[in-house]
């Protein structure tokens, strides 16, 4: 039997190793992990170690996110204060090399992945010890392009995601950590979407790891509606504390605090007599003792309040979710005669409105909220269900006209065809699209002239001498539009639409009376005649028209006026359609020097259907002048295009309109 010796030093050695294995490396915070790893990859402090100190606000937020008592965390803060860099780029290497979590990175558009990654991730993984943790070949090695995904040599994976594209390229991918940068720029749902909103989609990839979960959201303020603002005030809304030199007690210093600046003659004196005054007491401060109140402040939530000795009472708000926000007072960047120059700058600033967004959201980190009031608050979930018994294309008995109207675009020409019953009711008989074959045919006028030919010839089948005006829109290749009209007669026109938010057409301005080109004014509409092609042009107010067409779908529908749509068995069958009809809001702005306007937002880039339907109720219009005309009577304007308005009882109006 053969005895084996095993060597001392190499006993000694497997014992230390196994140790070592055994051994689970201890956890450091990440206000710890930030002061310890991160190097800072460019500006004034480019390769020095990170310290809280620098920007005191970091150690607040970074001691707040290491209390455990959130696990969601909503930071708003000014413009070039190091706010991506500690609420995304830190969070994102804490997780990725000390946690070696899979991070889930939230970010608009795919045009900012790339420049994420260039400008803001990968220089600071670069400047740090984990530079060697980059991958050496695919996505993200040697400097190249990152895709969808960077799966770095500790196994841990960055996934972006985007707040394009469809629902599915959110909805395959689990993790346990979000970070999303630039949060209102996701705060809509996609435009096919019938799910949540974007970032609630990226959290549902979180759901398996439940108060496990870690979420970041970081944003400069928009609007008091933005989905960062409103996560800052639905959460702690916490305030940063900072303590008086002069009188000892605990202030929150905002904008109002600034002085100086305000009976200044010039910049320079402006830049040399701003300074922080105590909320409390008054005094101003000089920037080391702002500085120092900086280094020695504390955070509070909404519902708390500090004492002289930095006692805080108050229960802390129920709530998942961490509101942080910092501000000018709390920059160390800034002085306070640099931000006494950009309010004194901005006071005299020509665009006020626009000085004054700078100001709040860059500055002061806070919305800007233009006097803007919407006018409505359509869904598309009340849309769909005004339905009528009518099948889809079958003309009701008691109509009175039938109009259509086409959008035409380069591949899609969307159309809608619309039935007038008594008191200038419109129902809604069909809609669809016309497919623009611009890809098979040589020539793209050959492709709309096509395209053209088959509407017509199907609105023909459908409908015949039924139909009393047609209006195509002629914004794309117009003399397209004027040949093809020209051939079909009078009861075919090209259509322009004018208005506010259109700003190669500008504003609609309808003439007062009839001239030798002018040859029908209505109300939103007017027919001009071009005498050198011989062929008449349809021009509406766009503005006055989708006005319309929200007030008649906002109009109940057992009363005149009331919009409809055909019978369908499932009512989702119309959600494109009433979704095309919501792709743009009426908002009344105050303009200095000009009072109240009203104008239109899109919300939505595919609105064609809404511009087909307003386009057929402007057609109403037409048609009942044409009509008058062949009767061989004189043409009034009729009173259709009046904004149905919901009154109880009804009172009697003509035509069923009322004038607004």
């Amino acid at each position: 039997m053969t005895t084996h010796l095993i060597d001392p030093v190499q006993s000694l050695e497997l014992a230390r190793w196994f140790v070592r294995a055994m051994r689970k490396p201890a956890l450091r915070t990440l206000r710890e992990f930030a002061e310890e790893e991160i190097i800072v990859p460019d500006g004034p402090f480019a390769g020095e170690r990170f310290r809280c100190d620098v920007q005191p606000f970091a150690r607040l937020y970074f001691d707040a996110v290491d209390s455990g008592n959130w696990h969601r965390f909503a930071a708003v803060g000014p413009t070039q204060t190091g706010k991506t860099f500690c609420c995304c780029v830190i969070p994102l290497m804490y997780h990725l090399f000390e946690l070696q979590d899979t991070v889930v990175y939230g970010v608009p558009d795919l045009n900012m992945v790339q420049d994420k990654w260039e400008k803001d991730i990968l220089p600071a993984i670069t400047a740090s010890r984990y530079a060697d943790m980059l991958p050496t070949r695919g996505s993200g090695a040697r400097g190249g392009r990152v895709g969808q995904s960077v799966t770095f040599r500790n196994g841990a994976t960055l996934r972006f995601m985007t707040g394009g594209g469809g629902d599915k390229s959110r909805a395959a991918f689990t993790a346990r950590v979000l970070i999303v940068t630039e949060t209102d720029g996701m705060d809509e749902s996609g435009d096919a979407s019938r799910e949540a909103d974007k970032i609630s989609q990226m959290e549902g990839r979180l759901r398996a790891h439940d108060e496990d979960k870690r979420v970041y959201l970081e944003c400069t303020a928009s609007i008091s509606a933005g989905r960062i603002w409103r996560e800052y005030e639905s959460g702690t809304k916490s305030r940063i504390m900072q303590k008086c030199p002069e009188c000892g007690e605990f202030v929150h210093l905002g904008r109002q605090h600034l002085v100086g600046w305000q009976n200044c003659d010039n910049i320079l004196d402006a830049r040399e007599q701003s300074a922080y005054a105590c909320s409390a007491c008054g005094v101003l401060w000089t920037e080391e003792e702002r500085r120092q109140a900086a280094g020695d402040s504390i955070l509070i939530h909404k519902g708390q309040e500090i004492d002289r000795d930095g006692n805080v009472t108050g229960d802390m708000p129920r709530t998942e979710t961490l509101g942080f926000r910092w501000s000018a007072p709390d920059n160390m960047f800034n002085s306070a005669g640099t931000i006494g120059v950009d309010e004194w700058t901005g006071a005299r600033d020509e665009n006020e409105d626009n000085a004054e967004k700078k100001l709040c959201q860059f500055v002061w980190a806070l919305p800007f909220d233009p006097d803007i009031q919407p006018m409505a608050n359509l869904s598309t979930a009340g849309i769909i269900t005004r339905l009528r018994p009518d099948r889809q294309g079958a003309i009701p008995s008691d109509t009175e006209a039938v109009t259509v109207a086409l959008d035409l675009g380069k591949f899609l020409a969307h159309w809608t065809a619309i039935a007038w019953l008594p008191n200038d009711t419109p129902h809604v008989l069909d809609y669809g699209v016309q497919e623009v074959a611009t890809q098979a045919l040589v020539h793209e006028e050959d492709a709309l002239r096509v395209a053209l030919i088959e509407w017509h010839a199907q609105m023909q089948r459908q409908w015949g001498e039924a139909i009393t005006a047609g209006l195509i829109d002629s914004g794309w290749h117009p003399e397209i539009v004027y040949e093809f009209c020209k051939e079909k007669g009078d009861l075919w026109l090209p259509a322009k639409g004018y208005g506010a938010s259109l700003t190669r057409a500008g504003n609609y301005r309808g003439p007062t009376k009839k001239s030798k080109g002018v040859i029908y004014i209505g109300d939103g509409i007017h027919v001009t005649r071009l005498p050198a092609i011989r062929i008449k042009v349809a021009h509406l107010n766009s503005d006055h028209w989708k006005s319309y067409v929200h007030a008649c779908l906002e109009t109940p529908l057992d009363q005149p006026g009331a919009l409809s749509l055909y019978h369908v068995e499932k009512m989702k069958e119309h959600h494109a359609f009433a979704k095309h009809l919501t792709a743009e809001k009426q908002v009344i702005e105050f303009v200095p020097g000009k009072g109240e306007i009203l104008r239109w937002e899109q919300e939505r880039k595919a609105n064609h259907w809404l511009d087909s339907t307003y386009m057929a109720c402007g057609a109403r219009e037409y048609g009942e002048w044409l009509k008058t005309r062949r009767r061989g009577r004189s043409a009034t304007p009729r009173q259709a295009g009046r904004r149905p308005q919901d009154t109880q009882p009804p009172r009697p109006r003509r035509n069923g309109r009322i004038l607004s």
